[in-house]
Parts: C-alpha cells; structure tokens; sequence
C-alpha cells in the first residue's frame, strides 16, 4: 500500500494484508448502491453505536471517535468508489478525508480508507472539482 499525497487514503494493487491483533477492517462490498445502504453497511461493518443517526454529520462524529472498537487501526477497505450520486460521493470523500487527517499519531486509534489502485485518478478528480 502506498499514501497518496495528495490525499490522505491509502491505495493498493493487491487486497493488504492486516493484522487481526491490531487492525478493524470493514470490508466495503462493491456493491453499493444509495446512500441509504452505505449508512447501514458502515454501521454494521462497523458496530456503530445505536446513536449514528444515518447522515455525514453522524458518519463524522463517529469516525472521529471510534471508542467501541477495541484494535489500534480502523481500516475501511474499498474495492470501488460506491455508486452514489456525485454529490454524495464527493461528501462521502471529503468526510473520510476529513476523519482519516483528525487522527493524530498519539491518539487511540488510526483510521485508514483504502481503495484501489484503479480509482485513484477519478478520486483525486472527484475531490478536485468539489473544492
């Protein structure tokens, strides 16, 4: 795996390797169809707590937090950009950013969003054209 720096996500060109002592991964399907199912995939990949409220601002809060989860690195493995709305993509972006970037070294956790490699270039677009 290898930061992009221009973004804060991790990409890869084979599924990484984690460390079950130390690593949460959620796997995210591929198959992603609305806004409403990725609210309720990250919420039982997850085990958000029962107050996420199923919107950004609730995604954020709890990606900021991350109490519940017991492993250092929370990793959400993409194997695609979800197929919402470009608005919606672009916020779902821009949080995951937001989130991965508030983490800092000394704190309890580290939160990862890694993609592949194939959809660098249209989330590096996608976050272009939404500043």
């Amino acid at each position: 795996m290898a930061n992009n720096p221009n973004f804060g996500f991790v990409y890869y060109a084979n599924r990484p390797v984690f460390d079950a002592q130390q690593d949460f991964v959620a796997d995210m399907p591929p198959s992603i169809g609305d806004t409403k199912m990725l609210f309720d995939v990250l919420y039982d990949r997850l085990q958000l707590p029962g107050y996420f409220g199923f919107n950004w601002n609730a995604l954020s809060d709890c990606l900021r937090d991350l109490s519940w989860i017991k492993e250092r690195r929370v990793v959400l493995l993409h194997h695609d950009l979800p197929n919402l709305p470009p608005d919606d993509v672009y916020i779902y972006l821009d949080v995951l950013l937001e989130c991965v970037s508030s983490w800092k070294p000394t704190e309890g956790h580290e939160l990862i969003a890694a993609f592949p490699n194939q959809v660098t270039s249209a989330i590096q677009s996608i976050l272009r054209k939404g500043r």
